[in-house]
């Protein structure tokens, strides 16, 4: 192989027909004066050939979805490799980019945790394992009993695709009815489903009231669905049972009445034979990599939908001074909404809890501040309010809160100045759901050790790698996780040598330094394992400490 990077007449921007000759395995400087052409020759001259020569050895079928990449001006360019790039631009502008993302170390993480986690019970607290069918058959008594519920069996959990050819296996079988993304159908009727979503479908196994002579038939359909689904199972509370209406006229092959369930709601219960609560029967739902990954549905907090803020109300910005009485405009964004709707039934709020209208909020009770900001009993108040249309209605609602008020208000106006006005008293806020976390609870009842996923991602890098270190495997995890857990050191000890061990994992990538998101990619790019690659990086000391220059 050539030793030498050969570069003859580059012509490229500001360069004027510059030859060199750049030995390779070094570590080779360019220095200079702004302007001088540094960025010409080592990325649009270098780089640029190494990677445009790369993308000619693929495929013709490849390269159509390759943007075209011209030639570098230049006379000669010999001895190159491929190529890649570690610069400062580009950083991500997404909070779903996180260190541990970038480095992909998140994403072995995942497996990791898909391999030997351990689960727990969210409930309960106690470890989870494989529960009976007739455990199963002894929640349900205990959950449902003397109501009417429907056994699913899930075949399709948050998988893309149409499954008409699935839907079909499902109607030779013998069973009448699937559950689609919440809804369901009958299986000869057309479902339709988007090729690019992520869908779950569900059997629907049986349909039955859960009393003592239905014991046996419940049983039985539990075995059913669990074979069919390779052992999990969601048990579906109908709530809403006096709305069910049958459809007369229609033939059935199936034991099950043949009702129309798509405006009832619905409570569901997971059941696993792998995973089970042994105390509440609490079940996980299947685990998969997708579980832990806080950009995926299946795993994504459903309130904040895996980001891990949301944009809310802060009371400290809707009643800056509890001195203020009410009539004086203790609630600043009410100052604008004078004679409308929220205005007013707050007002008759305060009159109904006997609090005046012209006393300082300050001296309000605990509970009265709780009920005034977030609302309390459901009693239905009636009061006279300005419309849009400035036209004097009478209304008449419960109390839910000032806060709720606004986020219904900021949910229904199209008004770009509301918006604005509205956004004054918002703030981000970690997600009281998952408190920040970005995951569902099911996938944080997983640990490894005594810590879930996101334990191990809000911890320095140098800490996780301790921690990681001492875990003490049986010999089955270690025979499954090993590998993957050798890998996930590796790549944080990488981090670590960069000079990077006070990050963690769960750091967004937009709130990275220049500097420290270069040296994020170039640990990512070294854990790649690839050899006879040209890196080129720009200014590689930006952001470094002068100990770690060397």
């Amino acid at each position: 192989m050539q030793n030498t990077i050969v570069i003859s007449g580059a012509r490229v921007h500001n360069l004027k027909n510059i030859s060199v000759s750049i030995p390779r395995d070094k570590l080779v400087v360019f220095t200079g004066v702004s302007g001088s052409g540094k960025t010409s020759l080592a990325f649009d001259t270098i780089f640029a050939e190494g990677q445009r020569r790369y993308f000619e050895t693929l495929s013709a079928y490849s390269r159509q979805f390759v943007i075209g990449m011209e030639r570098p001006d230049a006379d000669l360019i010999e001895g190159l490799s491929p190529a890649i790039s570690v610069d400062q631009r580009g950083m991500p502008t997404s909070a779903r980019s996180t260190v541990g993302t970038i480095t992909e170390i998140y994403d072995y993480l995942r497996l990791l945790f898909t391999a030997i986690g351990r689960p727990f019970c969210v409930r309960c607290g106690i470890e989870i394992r494989g529960m009976s069918v007739e455990r199963m058959l002894e929640t349900i008594y205990e959950n449902f009993s003397d109501k009417l519920v429907s056994v699913l069996a899930p075949v399709v959990v948050g998988r893309k695709g149409i499954y008409k050819d699935l839907i079909e296996k499902i109607a030779r079988k013998g069973y009448q009815k699937v559950r689609v993304d919440g809804t369901v159908y009958d299986v000869d009727e057309e479902i339709r489903m988007s090729r690019y979503r992520a869908h779950n479908i569900e059997i629907v196994v049986d349909r039955v009231e859960v009393t003592d002579k239905n014991r046996e038939r419940i049983l039985s359909s539990l075995r059913l669905g669990a074979k069919e689904s390779g052992g999990n199972l969601i048990v579906d509370e109908i709530r809403d049972s006096e709305s069910l209406v049958h459809s007369a006229g229609k033939k059935t092959k199936s034991r099950i009445p043949n009702y129309e369930l798509r405006t009832t709601t619905h409570t569901d219960m997971s059941f696993s034979t792998k995973t089970g609560c042994p105390k509440c029967g609490f079940g996980l739902p299947p685990v998969s990599p997708k579980l832990f990954s806080f950009n995926s549905p299946a795993g994504a907090c459903a309130a904040c939908q895996g980001l891990g803020d949301l944009e809310d109300f802060v009371p400290e910005f809707i009643i800056p001074d509890w001195g203020k009485s009410f009539s004086d405009g203790a609630i600043a964004p009410f100052n604008a909404l004078t004679d409308r709707y929220e205005y007013k039934l707050t007002e008759a709020a305060l009159k109904a809890m006997n609090y005046p209208l012209d006393a300082p909020l300050s001296q309000m009770t605990t509970q009265q501040r709780q009920t005034l900001l977030y609302g309390g009993d459901a009693e239905r108040l009636r009061f006279r309010y300005k419309s849009s249309g400035r036209r004097h209605r009478f209304a008449t609602a419960s109390f839910d809160g000032v806060i709720p008020l606004l986020r219904d208000r900021l949910a229904r106006t199209h008004s770009e100045r509301m918006l604005h006005y509205l956004s004054e008293f918002m703030a981000e806020r970690a997600c009281p759901q998952c408190d920040g976390a970005r995951l569902r609870p099911e996938a944080l009842a997983f640990r490894i050790g005594d810590k879930n996923i996101h334990n191990l991602s809000v911890m320095p890098v140098d800490a996780a790698a301790e921690t990681l270190k001492k875990l003490q495997l049986n010999a089955r995890e270690k025979q499954i996780g090993a590998s993957l857990l050798s890998e996930v050191l590796k790549r944080l000890h990488f981090l670590i040598k960069v000079g990077l061990p006070y990050l963690t994992l769960a750091r967004p990538g937009y709130s990275l330094s220049g500097g420290e998101y270069q040296r994020v990619k170039l640990a990512a790019q070294i854990g790649t394992y690839l050899s006879g690659v040209t890196y080129v990086l720009d200014e590689p000391s930006v952001g470094l400490h002068q100990r770690d220059g060397r």
